[in-house]
């Protein structure tokens, strides 16, 4: 009858052991878990930040010269892919396990969004690994610019998720 941590029950769905019934606000399927909200749209906020924030620091660097914002620019980088790896684990979770996350359109086009971002900041990250200073112009500032501007599409389409599919964490309303 039980599975490590999750149980079925012979009249109804899988459900964590230890956990109440959801409240009625919440809707079977809305995340991964019913014990919580999902992760995804809370650690999508790390590399948004990491990431503009690495474009400022290119641009800094650009204007004053001086190297330390070129090598704020290649450690926001690395805390940005670490982000977006912890973000993209949970998104995928979400993505797989929730079948009324796969039936919108916008949730596809924010993961192909994803993991463009990812592939361009890994770029970026690859072309400032033997030296950041150098790097910085013109590929640097060229791989930070196309990573904001995919970045604010997957960022509107995964508002457009959470705010008018409701299908973030602790959304009431109609999917």
């Amino acid at each position: 009858m039980s599975n490590g941590l999750i149980a079925r029950r012979r009249d109804g769905p899988k459900r964590r052991i230890g956990c109440a019934s959801p409240p009625a606000s919440v809707r079977r399927g809305q995340s991964v878990s019913y014990c919580r909200p999902s992760a995804a749209p809370y650690a999508g906020n790390v590399p948004y930040r990491f990431f503009s924030a690495t474009l400022v620091t290119d641009l800094v660097f650009i204007w004053l010269g001086d190297p330390m914002w070129a090598l704020f620019s290649f450690w926001l980088l690395v805390g940005g892919l670490a982000g977006g790896a912890a973000a993209a684990f949970a998104g995928f979770m979400d993505f797989m396990l929730v079948p009324q996350i796969r039936r919108h359109f916008s949730s596809w086009s924010h993961m192909l969004a994803a993991i463009v971002l990812m592939a361009l900041a890994a770029a970026n990250f690859v072309a400032r690994w033997n030296d950041p200073l150098s790097a910085v112009m013109p590929w640097g500032l060229f791989l930070s610019v196309l990573s904001f501007l995919v970045l604010s599409v997957a960022g509107w389409l995964g508002g457009k998720l959470v705010f008018e599919h409701n299908l973030g964490p602790g959304v009431k309303g109609k999917s």
